[in-house]
């Protein structure tokens, strides 16, 4: 469902289902420069999931992504970006014929849309995802989420597009525990440029700590590592990640000028 607010009055303006009656929910919402919104998300359908993206331009809207990677598989887009040259940008994931899931970045772009970002890490591995992207005054893209490596550790990564090509500007991981889950969740940029992530990793006794990392003048640092209340859960790597995530972790960012 979108909603808007007009003259102090809700509306519903999209009421979408993939095919009617299979269950579809948006994820992330942006607005480009012509004032037209994208509405990002996923679609359950016989056999596997879509990810959708849908444009309201004019008063219409219109479906103007339907992905999969490849067809018959599962796909779910997780979040929006637009830059100032109204090029839109959307995250998230897709398994392929091996069930290894792949973080993916798409590019719509003069009506036409490009696979800008393919990641596995390494190649091969399973539950990489991208979770949050921005977008910097000079065009730079940062899209984060989380990666697993070959000993099945789950790493918070931050990549970056630059100059025509993407590169992992952040790799962390805060306790190395195989099946230890490690996740950026969000991501936003001050008025000066530094990048701010947030998300979650897991210590060694199975507590969460709500994270915040910051990217300034070439570095990472982290600046909150909040544990509060410590929280014990099943860390089972066949249960992660459809553990509730609401309890343990940030879910968004803003940054307000100051006055």
């Amino acid at each position: 469902m979108v909603r808007t607010s007009s003259g102090g009055a809700w509306s519903t303006i999209d009421n979408y289902q993939y095919p009617s009656g299979n269950n579809s929910a948006p994820t992330a919402i942006v607005l480009d420069t012509s004032g037209n919104v994208y509405v990002a998300g996923h679609a359950m359908v016989s056999g596997g999931e879509r990810w959708i993206v849908r444009e309201y331009s004019a008063g219409s809207w219109a479906t103007i992504d339907d992905y999969q990677y490849p067809t018959g598989t599962y796909a779910q887009a997780n979040a929006l970006t637009a830059d100032t040259s109204g090029n839109i940008y959307v995250a998230g994931w897709a398994q392929d014929n091996s069930n290894n899931q792949h973080w993916i970045v798409r590019k719509y772009s003069a009506g036409s849309w490009t696979t800008s970002d393919d990641y596995q890490y390494p190649a091969g591995a399973n539950n990489n995802a991208a979770a949050a992207l921005t977008v910097d005054g000079s065009g730079n893209i940062y899209a984060a989420g989380t990666g697993r490596d070959s000993s099945n550790v789950l790493h918070w990564i931050t990549r970056k597009y630059s100059a025509g090509s993407w590169t992992t500007s952040d790799d962390y991981d805060y306790s190395g525990i195989a099946g230890y889950p490690n996740q950026a969740t969000a991501l936003v940029l001050d008025s000066v440029g530094n990048v701010y992530a947030a998300g979650f990793s897991v210590d060694g006794g199975n507590v969460y700590h709500w994270m915040v990392r910051k990217y300034g003048a070439g570095t990472w640092s982290t600046i909150d590592n909040y544990d509060y209340p410590r929280e014990v859960v099943n860390l089972s790597p066949t249960l992660w990640p459809q553990i509730p995530l609401e309890t343990c972790l940030p879910r968004a960012l803003v940054w307000i000028a100051p006055i």
